[in-house]
């Protein structure tokens, strides 16, 4: 594709009024600064013509102009008409055979819990030049998925260093948590927590059909978590917090015979209702016996919390391949064990920062405290393991072979794409 030079007015930012307003003064760039360090610019097409507006050798205006594109990438070789000198120019460095911007923009949207049809529908608004959907997911499946891996692994190892250090029994909660309301659902995971440190130690990915249906994901989710636990930590398991799940509590008696099994307060308060008289509460059995049971110190609240940031990365009404689930709660994780020891924000002068909530059926108000910003150095961690496996061309070929094995009661054989196209016109010919 050719195109002829042409210039457009200057314009004068400066003169407007911006929050997001920068200046500064800087030298020729560092050619060993790594591309995800790199800052990257939104630069519009007319504006980036003008600086092959001139030949470099000659002075001449009457240039030619070839653009070739890749995703994110783009190319411009210049050839002047009057000296045919040739001058080509690159948007992005490459790693190894992979235009760098392309990779960056997979990882970004990924490591950001963003999804990515969405993610590149805003670029597709802005007639913005950007990968196709396809790409995402191959750098997805060839790179990120391991990069992920990789990183959460290293941060584990680092967790279970520091609690041998420590030398105390654990104290865990659990909890699950479907990826669909019901009891339909397809994926089931399971969360095991230091509610000491409030630190994810393990999280573990369960696939209905792997156990025949989504309402015994739970339990199985934790007998994995607690042989994840007991293969990467020699450390007693002091106790155990959950909350009333009949298939838990006797799997916990029956395999953890020395924990302590304790019930979080709120799963056993939850049931009641304030309209039942004191009566009829005080003298239920199963009540007083779960009582018996009650966590008196740690609970599971902030369990329920992380679901939430898992709803961010893995959003319930958003469908994921198995690797593509997985390494999304992996992403969760280490986004919580980063931020959940944040303290409260403060202002300039140092005091603390509440927030006022006001609460209209209740015609009153709450105080709540507000929490310090995010950090996201997982991301930058995550981002070089990324490069660094894209630079040296490293794959990991059991990633593709993770998916589980379906039990023998997962459903019907799956029929082929063209017949079942042509059952479907058949039923409906019949209809007319």
């Amino acid at each position: 594709m050719w195109h002829h030079s042409f210039m457009c007015k200057p314009i004068f930012f400066q003169s407007l009024p911006s929050d997001d307003l920068e200046t500064e003064e800087i030298h020729l760039p560092d050619e060993s600064v790594p591309p995800q360090e790199e800052r990257k610019y939104l630069v519009f097409h007319s504006a980036l013509l003008q600086l092959f507006s001139l030949c470099l050798l000659c002075g001449s205006g009457k240039q030619k102009l070839r653009l070739e594109t890749i995703g994110s990438f783009l190319s411009i070789t210049q050839i002047c008409t009057l000296c045919e000198h040739v001058r080509t120019w690159s948007s992005q460095p490459f790693i190894r055979n992979t235009p760098a911007g392309n990779l960056l923009i997979s990882a970004a949207v990924l490591f950001a819990g963003a999804i990515p049809q969405q993610a590149l529908n805003v670029f597709a608004c802005l007639r913005l030049h950007c990968i196709s959907a396809r790409t995402f997911f191959r750098h997805q499946r060839m790179t990120l998925h391991l990069a992920i891996k990789n990183v959460w692994s290293r941060k584990q190892e680092g967790m279970f260093a520091a609690l041998h250090e420590g030398g105390q029994a654990l104290i865990l909660g659990g909890d699950g948590r479907a990826d669909s309301p019901g009891h339909s659902a397809k994926y089931g995971s399971y969360t095991l927590m230091d509610l000491r440190t409030k630190k994810i130690l393990t999280l573990q990915l369960v696939q209905s059909n792997e156990v025949g249906s989504s309402n015994a994901m739970e339990k199985e989710g934790l007998a994995r978590a607690i042989d994840f636990i007991r293969r990467n930590c020699t450390l007693q398991i002091g106790k155990i917090v959950t909350d009333r799940h009949l298939q838990i509590a006797k799997w916990i008696r029956e395999n953890l015979p020395e924990t302590c099994h304790l019930y979080d307060i709120w799963h056993i308060a939850k049931d009641t209702k304030a309209s039942v008289k004191l009566s009829a509460i005080i003298t239920k059995k199963s009540l007083l016996k779960d009582i018996r049971k009650l966590s008196p110190k740690y609970q599971t609240a902030h369990l329920e919390a992380f679901h939430s940031t898992i709803n961010h990365f893995a959003p319930k009404w958003a469908a994921f391949f198995y690797m593509g689930m997985l390494s999304r709660l992996h992403l969760a994780a280490l986004h919580h064990n980063e931020n959940c020891g944040r303290g409260q924000a403060r202002n300039k002068d140092g005091e603390r920062i509440y927030k006022i909530r006001y609460k209209k059926f209740k015609k009153s108000c709450t105080v709540q405290a507000v929490q310090g910003s995010c950090t996201f150095d997982y991301v930058t961690e995550l981002t070089e393991e990324a490069v660094r496996l894209c630079e040296e061309a490293i794959v990991d070929d059991d990633l593709m072979e993770i998916p589980p094995t379906l039990t023998s009661t997962s459903g019907a054989d799956r029929l082929n794409k063209e017949a079942a196209i042509q059952a479907h016109r058949t039923r409906f010919s019949i209809d007319e």
